[in-house]
C-alpha cells in the first residue's frame, strides 16, 4: 500500500469541508474524543479486574519497600511488564494520591499518547484530514477505551511498540539516509516494549 492511499485515507477524503473551514475544529474533536474516552470519570468506578488489583499491589509494595529494582506481589517475586510501568503508576499514585484516579492515570496518559502518536504518523504520511480521522477512530476504539482506563500495563507498553513501529514504518516510506539509525532506535524501543515482556513470561513459566 502507497504512503498516500488507504481505507482512513479513504474516508477523511470525506470530510473535506472541516479542513478548509478550520484546523482546529478537528483537533478540538480529537481532544473532546480522548478526554470522554480515557479521563471522564476515570476514578468513579472501583478496582474491578484482576489484572488491576495485581499491578496496583505490586506498586504499592515496590513504593513501601523502597525496592524498585524487582517488584513482587503479595511478598513474591512479580515479573510481569517492563518495571517502567510500576514506575509511571507510581508516580501518579505520588501526584493524585492512592486512589482509582492515581492508580489509572498513567493508563490514561499513555493512551493519549497513543493517539496522538498515531494522529502524527497519519498526518506526516497522508495529511490533516487523515490524522485526526485516525486519532479519533482510534480514541473511540472500545479496547482502546477499555485499557486506557485501566490500572494496568499494557497501555504504557502499547505506546512504545506503537511509536517504534511508526519509526520502522516511516523509515521503509522515507528512504534516506538515516533510515538505519531510525530504525536502530526503533528496535530498542520495540525491544523494551516486547522482549522484556517475553523475558517475564519465561521467569513465570519457570516459577510454576
Amino acid at each position: 500500500m502507497s504512503p498516500g492511499r488507504g481505507p482512513v485515507s479513504d474516508l477523511a477524503r470525506s470530510y473535506p469541508e472541516l479542513t478548509r473551514r478550520s484546523r482546529w475544529g478537528p483537533l478540538l474533536l480529537m481532544g473532546l474524543a480522548v478526554f470522554l474516552a480515557f479521563f471522564l470519570n476515570l476514578g468513579s468506578a472501583p478496582l474491578f479486574d484482576r489484572d488491576e488489583g495485581a499491578f496496583s499491589e505490586a506498586t504499592r509494595e515496590m513504593v513501601v519497600s523502597g525496592n524498585y529494582v524487582s517488584t513482587t506481589l503479595n511478598g513474591e517475586p512479580r515479573y510481569d511488564k517492563p518495571i517502567l510501568t510500576y514506575y509511571v503508576q507510581a508516580v501518579g499514585v505520588a501526584l493524585l494520591g492512592w486512589n482509582e484516579w492515581g492508580l489509572r492515570l498513567h493508563s490514561a496518559l499513555a493512551a493519549t499518547l497513543w493517539v496522538l502518536v498515531l494522529w502524527g504518523f497519519a498526518r506526516r504520511e497522508w495529511d490533516d484530514t487523515t490524522g485526526w480521522v485516525a486519532g479519533v477512530l482510534a480514541a473511540t476504539s472500545l479496547w482502546v477505551m477499555v485499557i486506557g482506563r485501566a490500572a494496568t500495563g499494557p497501555t504504557p507498553a502499547g505506546t512504545g511498540r506503537g511509536a517504534a513501529r511508526r519509526h520502522r514504518v516511516h523509515g521503509t516510506w522515507r528512504v534516506s539516509g538515516k533510515g538505519e539509525a531510525d530504525d536502530s532506535r526503533a528496535g530498542v524501543r520495540d525491544g523494551y516494549c516486547n522482549q522484556s515482556h517475553g523475558i517475564a513470561m519465561r521467569e513465570n513459566r519457570g516459577q510454576s
